[in-house]
């Protein structure tokens, strides 16, 4: 069965809407300000794995008093005004703007007439990419600022929640996929790291990655070699090798200039090539199909990557 959930509630009832909103965020008290006789609300969700994206659309002017979110919950104003404040901090958002609301703190809220693309998914993946790439804590890592760190990074981030709204609402979602998904999951990641400030950028928390030896690097290419097929993180390649992450980094980009997981995306393209040379066309095989099943959410990326890779078009490869 595919781990992909979905969930749509469409309501002119406010108790219900909100009941909705404490079951898919957190608890909270709301003050009501508007005619409940013309409240209209819908809400779209689909879930796979530690990722989430929702559609929110709540026709009221509404102040809510919310308890601590469980999770990162960062969000794009598409229509109306949110105002959020989480203990010093204040942003207030229009259309087009983004935020990161903060962890661990309650939050209160006012908006009018919201409509919100949100994106959700667990610290602790966030923090194990940090902790990878940096080599810092993942237990002390946080985020410091709901707002991004710059305009260009807003805009970034935009893109980034449309994107992986898209992917859930595929006719073959992405998120159907093991590898996929875990794609996709440590996509959203990075980005959040690049868009909003944290903790894991700070020099006092970097720690030199040390030597890695020649061994380490093989039993490492033997593991991505036996796992090619399975949803790998970096820490897991890291394990066995025996090394941290940043190390492991590092020492690929300083013995065959590429990353771990660059290293792997070779992999799963060498067999997704092998598979199209093998294929019968008559059998059913397409490009598409091999490309989602070997990693590649976005065909037209698979076809960049393979023609830069073997001179031709992969369904070049199929035909012959």
């Amino acid at each position: 069965m595919s781990p992909l959930q979905r969930f749509e509630l469409v309501t002119n009832d406010i108790d219900r809407a909100h009941e909705a909103l404490r079951e898919t965020y957190s608890g909270h008290e709301v003050q009501l300000r508007g005619e409940v006789e013309h409240f209209a609300y819908r809400q779209l969700t689909a879930a796979a794995g530690p990722l989430a994206a929702d559609q929110i659309e709540h026709s009221l002017n509404v102040a809510v008093t919310a308890e601590p979110l469980p999770c990162l919950t960062s969000l794009l104003v598409v229509h109306g005004h949110l105002a959020i404040r989480a203990g010093r901090e204040e942003t207030a958002l229009g259309p087009g703007d983004v935020a990161l609301p903060r962890l661990g703190v309650p939050l209160s809220a006012d908006w009018d007439d919201l409509r919100v693309q949100v994106v959700r998914m667990p610290l602790a993946e966030v923090a194990r990419i940090a902790a990878e790439r940096w080599g810092t804590d993942a237990a002390a890592f946080r985020f410091e600022r709901m707002t991004p760190v710059s305009a260009e990074m807003s805009t970034y981030w935009r893109d980034t929640i449309a994107y992986l709204h898209r992917a859930f609402a595929d006719p073959y979602p992405p998120m159907a996929s093991p590898l996929l998904r875990a794609a996709l999951v440590e996509f959203a990641a990075a980005a959040q790291l690049t868009v909003f400030p944290h903790t894991a950028t700070s020099a006092s928390q970097l720690r030199g990655p040390g030597q890695v030896a020649p061994s380490a690097l093989r039993r490492a290419i033997a593991f991505i070699d036996a796992h090619a097929t399975e949803p790998v993180t970096l820490t897991q390649m890291a394990e066995a090798a025996g090394v941290t992450g940043r190390a492991l980094q590092l020492a690929f980009m300083r013995h065959y200039d590429i990353t771990p997981t660059g290293y792997l995306r070779r992999v799963r393209l060498e067999r997704a090539h092998r598979e199209l040379a093998d294929a019968d066309p008559s059998d059913g095989t397409t490009v598409a199909a091999t490309a989602r099943r070997w990693g590649w959410a976005n065909p037209s990326h698979f076809t960049a990557a393979y023609r830069e890779a073997y001179g031709q078009y992969p369904r070049q490869t199929l035909r012959t």
